[in-house]
């Protein structure tokens, strides 16, 4: 079989052939004219190099391991493949959350739902502690999902009542080292519009209605809210636009 029939029955291109036998990875024989003459064997070897070139084995390290019969050099280079897919899957699984999250936050601000029950899903949070703006691991990395969030417990009876001091931090949708899990629970979300400039965060006040609805369906009077900003409103009405989910304190 010819270098043209080869690349089509593998997909490999001819200049990609050429390269793999000028590494040594296959090694076709010649024709009485000195054409190359690729065998089953030959196309078999094709696709195996190939697919753990695709699964992110270094050419070197297939050329070494065919020749020693060493597989563990290709089980140590697929293990760290696994690693780096592991956690670029987690990045996408992260942003895939945060935007439906974020068409729910929007979809009720467009209808004026007052507020919804829902699934919220794991989260992870890093609290600034004392500290107001401490940069987290020097920075986000690339393709980290996250949004700043402030969180207070309050308990509900004739009055609604903070309880304990408040924390803020970043809150990631993927785990990461040194973060708090949030595990996923049922609970009661609504959208809040805070005017510029405030220097105040939510209050009891404006989290009064939520908190009640919250209390009338699980019959709990202690809730840890959880507040972040998915949206702006700017020029004469500028203003931020919040998400507060109602954390019920027992599931």
């Amino acid at each position: 079989m010819k270098i043209n029939d080869a690349s089509r029955s593998t997909g490999v291109s001819r200049d990609m052939i050429r390269y793999y036998e000028k590494l040594g990875l296959i090694r076709p024989g010649r024709l009485s004219n000195g054409y190359r003459d690729y065998t089953d064997d030959d196309l078999y070897q094709l696709t195996v190099i190939r697919s753990l070139s695709n699964m992110g084995v270094p050419l070197r390290v297939i050329s070494k391991a065919f020749d020693t019969g060493q597989t563990d050099l290709l089980v140590g280079n697929l293990r760290s493949e696994i690693d780096r897919l592991t956690l670029l899957k987690s990045r996408i699984d992260s942003r895939i959350a945060i935007a439906r999250e974020s068409i729910d936050c929007f979809n009720m601000l467009s209808t004026g739902i007052p507020w919804e029950m829902y699934e919220a899903q794991d989260r992870y949070l890093f609290s600034f502690g004392n500290q107001h703006y401490p940069v987290y691991r020097s920075a986000p990395e690339d393709g980290d999902s996250f949004v700043f969030y402030y969180r207070q417990r309050y308990s509900v009876g004739e009055k609604i009542l903070p309880q304990g001091p408040a924390d803020r931090g970043i809150m990631f949708y993927c785990s990461l080292p040194g973060t708090e899990r949030v595990p996923s629970r049922q609970c009661l979300r609504t959208v809040l519009t805070h005017p510029s400039g405030s220097r105040h965060l939510l209050g009891a006040s404006e989290l009064e209605p939520a908190l009640r609805q919250a209390c009338s369906l699980t019959g709990q009077t202690e809730f840890t809210v959880l507040i972040h900003q998915f949206f702006r409103q700017t020029g004469s009405r500028d203003a931020a636009i919040l998400c507060a989910e109602i954390l019920p304190e027992s599931i």
